[in-house]
């Protein structure tokens, strides 16, 4: 506490905050704003008009989507088709990358290549004597 009541000294609150040195703001931090900021909350009609934007958004998108999908329909086009193949053709090259990664030898192998690293560094590198 300090002399001020039952505020937090702005030291206190800017190691609460975390604040790093870049991000510390120009003017002082005032423990009273803070709270009343944090006890004023979201007001109800803002959550409204929050949720039947996003919900326009993304029926206006959607309709977007649908437009230009039928529209290279109607052109002879397939976009969803072209991407099926293209994936089909990235996973019948990419398989024996994956078959190969999936064998029980090549976890164990990185997991001893990276401990024998580990313990290389620990040690120090050993120099040869000059005889």
């Amino acid at each position: 506490m300090n002399e001020h009541g039952p505020l937090m000294d702005e030291s206190v609150l800017r190691r609460a905050l975390r604040l790093e040195a870049d991000e510390i703001p120009s003017r002082r931090l005032d423990p009273a704003l803070v709270a009343a900021a944090a006890r004023a909350g979201i007001a109800p009609r803002t959550v409204a008009v929050a949720v039947m934007a996003a919900f326009a958004a993304g029926w206006l998108w959607s309709e977007a989507v649908r437009v230009v999908a039928s529209g290279l329909a109607a052109a002879g086009l397939d976009p969803l088709g072209a991407a099926i193949e293209v994936v089909a053709a990235a996973a019948v090259q990419l398989a024996p990358l994956a078959e190969v990664a999936t064998q029980p030898t090549i976890p164990l192998a990185l997991l001893t290549a990276a401990a024998m690293a580990v313990i290389f560094e620990r040690r120090g590198r050993v120099h040869a004597k000059e005889a």
